[in-house]
């Protein structure tokens, strides 16, 4: 409930702004204030009967820290257990999520210790859809702190660094760290990341997995805590093409939750069907600006013109495209980190003015936390 002023506060909030009110004046305003303030109360009190997102599987454990021997990795922030249902594309498959994607009863860290304490009360949609597969979730993954983190800022994190399965002593790219080392050691079989800047991406390709930012929107991000709606992605990281395609076929399409997905069709591609096509005539376009990058490695340059010549082979037809802009990208990138970035600390990562869920449980916690 919001605290209500008394006329003597009105008169002085009045004074602070240069305004002389009469004692009929501030009565008069203090009596509209009142009313705000109680219009106020009411619209809060309905906001809190907001249905929540559906909770279909209720058996769950709120997991623990493992110890440095059940996690040689460093990858997990909490191993815990959320098991899906008896049949499904994604039966007998182990599944780890970075830590900022919410599982009912299971605390959610968003990277920070900040957020000790806090536990969501509710799915993310993506959680629904791969326990409705049958998938079993193990873990929550790490993360760079809020997901703002770098290519080579893996071990920036109140976690620690998660270890590069391949060379421990070599990053493991981020901010998706916890996933990608994770699947790539083993620890799961499919991990999912957020990516608003190669943050899936990166880390797939420095530790030798299958990573997938999808088309945006195509997954919906509701449950997910992102940076801003325009570049919000999560997307599947597995060892394999095949793991990954069956695990977007489970979690993609439209939810009646996330505004980001308006442009999604109704019907989607039949993923896993497609594998088996191949890529005969299938045309590539070669991004031109990717190759010769200032600071670069030209032995990365030439693995992936590797890749080219080995669907080219394939029956691929490959064409150079050039777009000038590419190499300029950053520029406009970072003030869409920054505005995006503050308009979510603004309203305590709910977003606003959207159709859609608002966790009143987290923005309750982070709002308390700023005026701590």
């Amino acid at each position: 409930m919001l605290r209500r002023p008394d006329v003597d506060e009105v008169k002085a909030y009045g004074e602070a702004l240069g305004l002389e009110l009469t004692s009929t004046e501030a009565r008069i305003m203090h009596s509209r204030m009142l009313a705000t303030i109680d219009a106020l109360d009411v619209f809060n009190e309905l906001r809190l009967e907001e249905a929540r997102p559906p909770l279909r599987f209720t058996e769950r454990d709120p997991g623990y820290r493992p110890t440095e021997r059940e996690d040689p990795l460093n990858v997990f922030i909490r191993k815990c257990r959320v098991a899906g249902a008896d049949h499904g594309p994604l039966r007998g498959k182990t599944i780890g999520l970075k830590d900022h994607i919410s599982v009912a009863g299971v605390p959610l860290t968003f990277g920070s210790h900040l957020m000790d304490g806090y536990v969501p009360d509710f799915d993310a949609t993506i959680v629904t859809r791969l326990l409705d597969a049958g998938g079993t979730i193990i873990g929550k993954l790490k993360m760079e702190e809020f997901s703002w983190g770098g290519p080579g800022l893996s071990g920036v994190g109140d976690y620690g660094r998660p270890l590069n399965p391949h060379n421990r002593e070599h990053v493991t790219g981020g901010s998706s760290s916890g996933s990608a080392a994770a699947v790539a050691g083993g620890e799961v079989d499919i991990a999912f990341g957020g990516d608003q800047g190669g943050s899936i991406r990166l880390p797939a390709a420095w530790c030798g997995i299958v990573g997938l930012m999808p088309t945006h929107g195509l997954v919906p991000h509701s449950g997910v805590f992102g940076l801003e709606p325009s570049i919000d992605y999560v997307g599947p990281m597995a060892r394999t093409v095949e793991d990954v395609a069956t695990a977007l076929a489970c979690v993609a399409g439209r939810d009646e939750y996330d505004p980001r997905q308006a442009h999604v069709p109704a019907s989607l591609p039949a993923y896993t069907e497609a594998l088996s096509r191949g890529v005969g005539g299938l045309k590539i376009g070669i991004l031109a600006e990717g190759f010769g990058v200032e600071g670069g490695d030209p032995s990365v340059d030439e693995c992936v013109r590797e890749a080219i010549r080995v669907l080219e082979r394939q029956g691929a037809r490959t064409e150079s495209v050039s777009v000038p802009l590419h190499t300029r990208a950053p520029l406009a990138l970072l003030p869409i980190y920054l505005e995006g970035g503050k308009r979510m600390y603004d309203t305590n990562f709910g977003g606003s003015f959207a159709r859609t869920y608002y966790p009143s449980s987290f923005i309750s916690i982070f709002g308390r936390l700023k005026q701590s």
